[in-house]
């Protein structure tokens, strides 16, 4: 290989030193005589140039894509490598000329991290198949580029959804015990690690995996829905929309669906010449015949979550657009969620001032960071939540359900504990009872900012 780049990596590697440090320890520096270092970043793309020189023999029973019918024998991502077949005998051929190719070129196959899945009914008998001499197990399930698949499934990519569901659960207790060492965070900066650490995690793999499956999906919602409660200071029970329309952040279906669907408009743009371009070819040509596959299912979603959006996935995609599209979609689902509730009467109260239509009046909770999050203590901002969620502990909420110890009391009968004349909700606690000497107390403290709450949330009690 030559030319400028590789003459650059060239000049770049020679010159480059290394140190290995443990602690506040280093060691001296030292050169690298044997190419490059394991996770240095540019290995795997010099590997994928290393490998580009492999031509494996066609065969009839190559997995093909496109109009073209381009086959598809191997995928390699560095130095991790996938033979494919339709055939189950055929893959003996292809590891033969594999394993053929690595002793020419000083490589070996690892026998002990290598094995076989069949996508399918399984071929009887099952043929045993080589790798320098070493037979691979038949395994339903694996792994590769970090995507767990069980052939078992329904859904082959269900696994991969439970593993990812997991590694989120971590990297969220990571960011909550950050308050341990460091005291209370601003809310935004929470929710910019949630963004680098959690989201990527929660994502990872949705371009490939199109989420036709609830029950697969589910374990994402809780995961994504848990941290948001607990660094809000929520119960399990709060109100999940909210977590959505006052942070910003979107629900997980569709964060993944607009992903996706920019993958699609990536996808749309790329040159016959390359493969993922062939295997969007293929795809469209099942999903016209009536097969279930990657674009039928993209369609489903779509469907599902934004299906005013429909028409424009079948045809041209402008990213701009695709996004105002999603968000509409969102906007009105959270809104339609919100509004019909019977909680949340404080809440929509102060969201009549801030969130209303000039015009129409109504309400719309598109999704946005509000300032009233901006409270620094994480014990006043959880308080001031959990008043406005519905989340508190006054009777109309508290005794709204039932329990071993207490049947279920109807809301006319939720009286407040200082006055007992009202239902005992946030408007009364606030604005309305005079049970309770330091209660009126406190109220009078700052009259005139009682009274610009008092008119702004209850006009009709002005």
């Amino acid at each position: 290989m030559s030319g400028p780049v590789f003459d650059w990596i060239r000049m770049l590697y020679s010159s480059m030193l290394y140190f290995a440090r443990l602690g506040d320890e280093s060691s001296d520096t030292f050169g690298s005589s044997r190419g490059i270092l394991q996770g240095d970043p540019l290995s795997p793309l010099l590997f994928i140039l290393f490998l580009s020189d492999i031509v494996l023999p066609p065969d009839a029973d190559d997995i093909s894509l496109g109009p073209s019918k381009e086959p598809v024998p191997l995928l390699g991502h560095a130095d991790d490598l996938v033979a494919q077949s339709l055939a189950a005998a055929r893959v003996q051929r292809r590891l033969l000329f594999l394993l053929q190719w690595c002793r020419s070129n000083f490589l070996i196959i690892n026998a002990a991290k290598s094995y076989i899945m069949a996508f399918g009914p399984l071929p009887s008998p099952l043929p045993t198949i080589y790798v320098a001499d070493s037979p691979m197990p038949w395994k339903p399930d694996g792994k590769y580029l970090g995507a767990k698949a069980d052939s078992r499934k329904r859904d082959v990519f269900a696994p991969h959804y439970a593993a990812q569901a997991m590694k989120a659960r971590k990297a969220g207790a990571l960011i909550g015990a950050l308050r341990n060492s460091l005291g209370d965070l601003p809310l935004s900066d929470i929710l910019l690690l949630y963004k680098a650490r959690i989201d990527p995690i929660l994502t990872y793999g949705c371009e490939v995996t199109p989420d036709v499956t609830p029950s697969s999906l589910l374990c994402l919602h809780r995961e994504q829905r848990f941290f948001l409660r607990a660094r809000l200071g929520l119960p399990t029970s709060s109100f999940s929309a909210l977590l959505f329309s006052e942070t910003g952040l979107w629900p997980i279906d569709f964060r993944r669906l607009e992903l996706l669907l920019r993958y699609l408009y990536f996808l749309r743009g790329l040159p016959p010449s390359r493969l993922a371009s062939a295997a969007y070819q293929d795809s469209l040509m099942l999903a016209s015949s009536g097969f279930p596959c990657w674009f039928s299912d993209l369609e489903i979603v779509t469907n599902t979550l934004a299906p005013q959006l429909l028409p424009l996935v079948r045809s041209l995609l402008d990213a701009p657009v695709l996004h105002q599209h999603i968000l509409d979609a969102l906007t009105t689902r959270l809104t339609a969620i919100i509004a019909e509730s019977s909680k949340l009467s404080l809440f929509k109260a102060v969201s009549l001032s801030t969130r209303s239509s000039c015009t129409s009046g109504t309400l719309s909770f598109a999704p946005a960071l509000q300032p009233y999050l901006a409270v620094s203590r994480f014990v006043n901002r959880k308080a001031l939540v959990r008043l406005l969620f519905s989340s508190h502990t006054l009777a109309v909420e508290s005794l709204r359900h039932h329990s071993r110890v207490r049947p279920f009391i109807p809301r006319a009968l939720r009286l407040c504990r200082l006055c007992a004349l009202c239902v005992e909700d946030e408007m009364h606690a606030l604005f309305i009872c005079q049970g309770s000497r330091e209660l009126l107390d406190l109220r009078t403290e700052d009259h005139s900012t009682f009274a610009i709450c008092f008119h702004s949330v209850s006009p009709q009690l002005a």
